[in-house]
């Protein structure tokens, strides 16, 4: 029952943990990045499904790209 315990007590401290970081994050320059992007995603929702379709097969094909191998 104990290491059942320590088990629960470490899964908690590793919620509190991400809990804090999440927080963190909410105050950093994160914040203002994650809400440019969530507005740009609104913006585009209303453009026609082939335009939404060519955005995101270029996300998915410069995923992990450079900008500059992107480019060229």
């Amino acid at each position: 029952m104990e290491k059942a315990s320590r088990l629960g007590a470490r899964s908690l401290n590793s919620l509190d943990s991400l809990v804090e970081q999440i927080k963190h994050l909410k105050e950093s320059d994160i914040k203002r990045l994650v809400e440019s992007k969530v507005k740009e995603f609104k913006e585009n929702r209303n453009k026609p499904i082939t335009e939404i379709f060519k955005e995101l097969c270029f996300c998915i094909l410069t995923a992990n790209f450079s900008a500059e191998k992107s480019i060229e």
